[in-house]
């Protein structure tokens, strides 16, 4: 198909952050967007394989769906819902078919944002632990801002994190997306 460049899109600054996903029905089902990942994606007699987008994409996509916009950008993609592909914003030939469908939520395991390879050895999840090397440090090099509970800054810390994670992942939108709820939670 022919890709004018005409078509209105929404933009990643257009994005709202919402507690609730517009991709939720009725509590026990979730509107899902998936693109076709196999190789040749265009091949019928190749095994077609899906992927989900993350579900901050899924969401802003389904944002835009349901405000009947003909396109959403992504990244480096554009989703287009006349013609139902993705293409790549800097070659519009690379193109992958797109695919929403409605799920039970008894199905849908949320995928990981972004991560390295490798795990961490320790986490936060036990809470403030003296003998985590990473946490001592960050807790000496911080001690005013945690003595005076000052929420706000350490969010915006973690914001700036998550960012600077988003970029060396390549995930910048979701990255975005995070820290934009991360700020928004810590303002209430």
């Amino acid at each position: 198909p022919s890709m004018g460049t005409s078509q209105p899109t929404i933009s990643v600054t257009e994005a709202t952050v919402s507690t609730i996903s517009c991709s939720l029905l009725n509590g026990n089902k979730k509107i899902v967007w998936f693109w076709q990942s196999n190789p040749n994606s265009w091949d019928e007699n190749e095994q077609k394989e899906w992927k989900r987008y993350s579900d901050f994409e899924n969401d802003h996509i389904e944002e835009a769906f349901q405000r009947k916009q003909k396109n959403v950008e992504l990244n480096n993609y554009v989703v287009d819902f006349e013609w139902n592909i993705q293409f790549n914003k800097n070659n519009t030939a690379r193109q992958r078919p797109i695919e929403r469908r409605e799920i039970d939520l008894s199905q849908y395991v949320r995928e990981e944002r972004f991560s390295y390879p490798v795990r961490a050895t320790n986490s936060f999840d036990g809470g403030w632990n003296k003998n985590n090397d990473f946490q001592f440090r960050w807790g000496k090099q911080n001690e005013q801002i945690i003595a005076n509970e000052n929420y706000a800054v350490i969010a915006e810390l973690a914001a700036k994190g998550i960012l600077k994670e988003g970029e060396l992942q390549n995930k910048e939108w979701d990255a975005q997306q995070m820290a934009n709820q991360l700020r928004a939670a810590a303002r209430k």
